[in-house]
């Protein structure tokens, strides 16, 4: 479960949550609910050891779930059913599938929306991944690692190899959407792999 979640019915609130479940209600609608027995809602009769009369108590219900009554006053009731370890464990699994698949979703959203939509949106974008990857690359080249660095001749070749990419991505011809238009597929048939320019 992702999140808490709430529902009414006549007479009674529920609220489920990762631990468990809380029915607030009146005594009468919470005892034909099914889940409560009349005599837990029964207060009055002890007390703390300051003499204050006990409105809250906790048992164990027949299938496990431990149960909290809570007295609210004017003839309401609280009763908070906690889940066992092993329904406890199954509702953290459940969250974590829920979160992770939530998380997939806006992933797979936010790819969507940042696909390009327009030739000039993908040229942009293909620079873009240019421009990062010779930013990484130089500075690699550049600074070297373990120290190991390349010459200077090797940096300006590289520093070139960007250009000639950057200008190719401004420039180059692109191959439509339609499938049999796509450069492997061209290949595998052996077809022509020029495409009209852009």
């Amino acid at each position: 479960m992702a999140k808490n979640e709430r529902s009414t019915r006549p007479g009674i609130e529920r609220t489920t949550s990762y631990w468990g479940y809380c029915l607030t209600g009146t005594g009468d609608a919470l005892a034909q609910s099914g889940e409560v027995q009349r005599d837990w809602l029964s207060f009055g009769f002890d007390k703390d050891d300051r003499g204050r009369t006990v409105r809250t108590r906790t048992l164990t219900r027949i299938d496990r779930r431990q149960v909290t009554i809570k007295d609210i006053g004017r003839g309401r009731f609280d009763v908070r059913v906690f889940f066992t370890a092993e329904e406890a464990d199954q509702q953290r699994r459940l969250h974590e599938e829920s979160v992770r698949r939530e998380a997939e979703e806006r992933y797979e959203q936010g790819r969507k929306e940042r696909e390009p939509k327009t030739q000039v949106e993908f040229r942009a974008r293909a620079e873009e991944i240019v421009e990062f990857a010779f930013r990484y690359i130089l500075h690699y080249v550049g600074q070297g690692e373990g120290g190991f660095r390349f010459d200077t001749a090797t940096a300006e070749e590289c520093a070139k190899a960007r250009m000639v990419l950057v200008g190719a991505v401004k420039h180059g011809r692109l191959i439509d959407d339609r499938k049999e238009q796509r450069p492997a597929l061209r290949l595998i048939r052996c077809g022509d792999m020029s495409a009209p320019a852009a």
